[in-house]
């Protein structure tokens, strides 16, 4: 698997990466059909970061043994705390963002 890494400010290095794996049975492994790059990606590139990190984060995929596309949300909440309780996700104390 491939990925465009920003290093550091104004350098995109594209590297390869082992194949995921499932490691729960409520997973699933979703193959990237397409990443696109926005906004954020071009702020992030022209400032650079501490750390390597992956760019593009709004992207369309295909899963195995399934029909057509999706679009993957990038922010994943928790289900459980008292703000998704409420049904604001968005708002998640353990919220993860796609490629964090």
């Amino acid at each position: 698997m491939r990925a465009a890494v920003l290093s550091k400010a104004n350098q995109v290095d594209i590297r390869d990466f082992p194949e995921p794996s499932k490691t729960q049975d409520n997973e699933v492994i979703a193959k990237v059909e397409f990443v696109g790059v926005c906004k954020t990606d071009q702020q992030l590139t022209a400032a650079g970061l501490d750390k390597d990190c992956i760019l593009g984060h709004e992207v369309v995929c295909s899963l195995p043994n399934q029909k057509g596309h999706f679009a993957l949300n990038n922010e994943i909440s928790c289900g459980k705390c008292s703000y998704c309780l409420e049904g604001l996700t968005s708002h998640c104390i353990n919220l993860q963002v796609l490629g964090d």
